[in-house]
């Protein structure tokens, strides 16, 4: 599993550089707590796609070729976004800043790690697990996410 060390490392080769940007700890922190209690029952827990409110718009999908990641630039909307480093750990995780296409391209470069993707303004959030699912809350995200896999899936 990837930790946030690592993740820096990616983000510091010249293509990376200015364009994915690391929170300061208590901004991050600060947003994790945050999303957490809008959109986890367990926001203590390590792995939120297990405690996803049930409230709220929903979907999960495990791409067949199992690179999840791809699909930020087609689910997430074309803008900033931010993006913590999970693992398996509990929060406070590692925050950066970045276009989801940006992410995309920096997680491919990386070894296998769980991480949440979220929506500055809180309106979603979108995650991968260590089984290669990608679960989305709320909207655009979760519908967006099942639109795509029915085209996948044909």
């Amino acid at each position: 599993m990837m930790r946030p060390h690592e993740f820096a490392e990616v983000i510091g080769q010249p293509r990376f550089v200015g364009k994915v940007i690391e929170l300061p700890e208590n901004v991050a922190a600060d947003a994790v707590a945050r999303l957490g209690k809008q959109f986890v029952t367990q926001p203590g827990s390590g792995w939120w796609w297990e405690n996803l409110r049930k409230d709220l718009p929903q979907f999960a999908y495990a791409p067949p070729d199992e690179d999840a990641y791809r699909l930020l630039p087609i689910v997430c909307p074309d803008r900033e976004v931010l993006f913590f480093v999970s693992g398996d750990e509990a929060p406070p995780w590692a925050g950066f800043r970045a276009h989801p296409r940006i992410l995309a391209a920096a997680i491919a470069q990386s070894s296998a790690f769980e991480y949440v993707v979220a929506d500055p303004n809180g309106e979603w959030l979108l995650m991968e697990n260590h089984h290669g699912v990608l679960a989305a809350i709320g909207d655009p995200v979760s519908t967006s996410l099942r639109q795509r896999a029915a085209r996948e899936l044909g």
